[in-house]
């Protein structure tokens, strides 16, 4: 009777100082997710005649996602995440936070979003 032995695992090497590599926040990668599929399904659907879909500033939209410090609600980036949602009519508590088969909901909000940039002009009392 043979006895079949299998490959011993390598022992992993120590890594330089200067190269650690943070590990994945797997909280992130699901909030990353969902904005990722809003911005597939809004590049690739006819909303309707009049509105438009800016790449470049989807792609913004999606870095400041990646990069954003949760505890900094006035950073520069939560305020460009939160510009572009409303401009599109997405919900932020799905984004951050998660909802079963969303498809529907993106695309009857973006219909009612006039799917472009804004410009909010407040008013003096």
């Amino acid at each position: 009777m043979s006895v079949v032995r299998f490959p011993v695992q390598p022992r992993p090497r120590p890594r330089p100082a200067g190269l650690a590599v943070a590990a994945p926040d797997p909280k992130r990668q699901k909030m990353v997710a969902r904005p990722e599929r809003v911005v597939e399904l809004l590049r690739t659907r006819v909303i309707r005649d009049d509105w438009s879909f800016d790449a470049n500033r989807a792609r913004r939209f999606l870095h400041c996602l990646r990069t954003f410090d949760f505890k900094d609600q006035d950073s520069p980036e939560f305020a460009e995440i939160l510009d572009w949602l409303s401009d599109h009519g997405q919900s932020p508590d799905w984004i951050l936070r998660g909802e079963c088969d969303p498809d529907s909901m993106i695309c009857m909000l973006a219909y009612y979003s006039p799917g472009k940039r804004q410009i909010r002009v407040l008013q003096k009392a």
